[in-house]
């Protein structure tokens, strides 16, 4: 991959998502598909792609829904783990990634044609959530999970 095809990426993700990274690196992680030739990042070896840091941010998702559920009084526990599973299933995750546009960005296999597959959607999502949280912390990851639609009033109506 070339780097102005990477930057191309790069920028147009931290367009959508309304937040720019110090470190790039961890950008270029969270939007490394399934099939992606890209096997180190500055240094680090990249083992799975981005499922790793995936799986960092479906965690943090979780925990930001269900701490937003938390302040409402009137929220019973089964109502907070309903929230959890309609604000950040895989489905709702992938339907935001291609409407925010942030599917484009995502680097995959040249041999599939540049085709995302369903699962790549959701855990580019969940790794830009990561990826945000571990370049500049939590305040900023929600406010990218409120600029993506997991939260905040474009998710209110759910």
């Amino acid at each position: 991959m070339n780097d102005n095809n990477r930057k191309q990426k790069e920028d147009g993700a931290m367009a959508i998502i309304g937040y720019e990274f110090r470190d790039r690196d961890l950008l270029w992680e969270a939007l490394q598909g399934k099939g992606s030739l890209v096997t180190q990042i500055g240094g680090r070896l990249l083992r799975d792609n981005n499922k790793k840091m995936a799986l960092v941010g479906d965690g943090f998702i979780t925990l930001v829904i269900r701490k937003d559920a938390y302040k409402d009084d009137l929220v019973t526990k089964g109502e907070m783990n309903r929230r959890v599973v309609t604000l950040a299933n895989n489905a709702r995750l992938e339907s935001l990634c291609d409407n925010s546009g942030l599917t484009r960005c995502i680097n995959v296999s040249p041999v599939n044609g540049g085709v995302v597959s369903r699962d790549n959607k959701s855990a580019t999502v969940e790794a830009t959530v990561a990826a945000v949280f571990f370049d500049a912390g939590i305040d900023a990851a929600e406010r990218v999970m409120e600029n993506l639609g997991i939260v905040g009033p474009a998710a209110s109506h759910l």
